[in-house]
C-alpha cells in the first residue's frame, strides 16, 4: 500500500524502461527500418533518399544519416555499430551499386536506433 498515486504523467526513464518496453521498440524499429509497419499513414524512405551525395565514403553515409534521422553528432560507438551491422568499413566506399543501398540499409537504421543515444533523452 505504499505505492504513490499515478498523478502525472511518469516523466522518468525508468518508469519506462523494462524487459518487455526494450524488446517491443527493438521490433518496432526493425519493421519500420524494412518499411513494414505501420502500413498505413506513413511513407517510408528509400535508402538512396537517406544518402548524402555519392560516391562517398561509409563514415560520411552514417555521419548524414545519424544527423537526419537522430538530430545528433556520430559518435565513435554509433560509426563501430554500423560496421558491424553491415559489415562496412568506414573507408569503403558508397556507390549507388553498392550492397548497402541493395540490401544492408535496414541493419545500418535497426544499428542506431537502438542506440542507447536514440533510446535515452
Amino acid at each position: 500500500y505504499d505505492w504513490p498515486t499515478p498523478d502525472a504523467f511518469p516523466d522518468v526513464g525508468p518508469a519506462w524502461t523494462d524487459s518487455g518496453r526494450m524488446l517491443g521498440s527493438m521490433h518496432e524499429h526493425y519493421l519500420s527500418s524494412i518499411g513494414n509497419a505501420p502500413s498505413t499513414g506513413i511513407t517510408f524512405k528509400a535508402p538512396m533518399d537517406w544518402m548524402p551525395q555519392l560516391p562517398t565514403t561509409f563514415d560520411n553515409v552514417v555521419d548524414n544519416v545519424v544527423r537526419t534521422m537522430l538530430f545528433l553528432d556520430t559518435t565513435p560507438t554509433m560509426l563501430q555499430s554500423c560496421c558491424v551491422a553491415t559489415d562496412c568499413n568506414p573507408t569503403d566506399v558508397i556507390t549507388p551499386t553498392h550492397p548497402l543501398i541493395k540490401y544492408k540499409f535496414p541493419r545500418m537504421l535497426v544499428a542506431l536506433l537502438d542506440t542507447p543515444e536514440h533510446l535515452s533523452r
